[in-house]
């Protein structure tokens, strides 16, 4: 027996629309996009929300702008009674949002030889901070694991680059990790950067 059309209409809609819901039902919701650039409030909020013991302790005011803030963090875990973690988020109608989540390490920091390797497992909590911050990801998780996929490279500056769901990353050491050395004189510091900008256009451009 032959279909009418408007049977096999409806037939048609009975197949979609149940796998249309499921198709939105299944799509993930991503970190909230914080106001940029960030506030202090902001800022302590996704620290505390990621169970961290870092306090912002930032003292420079007037480097703060309607288009750019930098806040200071103590990290009590550092040992060292300076701020070791730096914040610099920015909102251009150029560049788009942009944020430097950066972590210091002094060479005190160090032991030598290493007992272990150095590994991404290491900035886990810079790189997770990053996206709670940034926004746009599909969980806080999202540069630690797409980073952790590959070796860490240690004789170069850029560690990981890539476009991910909340914009393009940029991992980079201020040296390679192979040069660092807890023997270096005159209160030398190393740095990993965790860069993101909406796109990668937009990283070029910054550059």
């Amino acid at each position: 027996m032959m279909l009418s059309k408007s049977y096999t209409r409806l037939l048609a809609c009975a197949v979609l629309v149940p796998a249309l819901l499921l198709s939105a039902c299944q799509k993930r919701e991503v970190l909230p996009k914080s106001e940029f650039p960030l506030s202090e409030e902001t800022i302590t909020a996704a620290v505390t929300a990621q169970g961290l013991d870092w306090t912002v302790n930032w003292n420079e005011q007037e480097r703060q702008t309607d288009i750019k803030t930098v806040y200071g963090l103590l990290q009590p875990e550092s040992g060292q009674e300076f701020n070791t973690v730096f914040i610099t988020s920015a909102q251009t109608e150029e560049l788009g949002r942009y944020l430097d989540t950066v972590l210091m390490i002094s060479h005190t920091q160090l032991q030598w030889p290493l007992e272990e390797p150095h590994s991404w497992e290491e900035w886990k909590d810079l790189l997770m901070l990053s996206a709670r911050l940034y926004g746009g990801f599909e969980d806080e998780e999202e540069i630690f694991q797409a980073c952790a996929k590959e070796e860490l490279p240690l004789d170069k500056t850029t560690l990981w680059a890539g476009t991910l769901t909340g914009g393009y990353c940029q991992v980079r050491a201020s040296t390679p990790i192979q040069d660092w050395s807890p023997f270096a004189g005159g209160g030398l510091m190393y740095s990993i950067h965790v860069e993101l900008f909406e796109s990668e256009d937009a990283y070029h451009a910054f550059k």
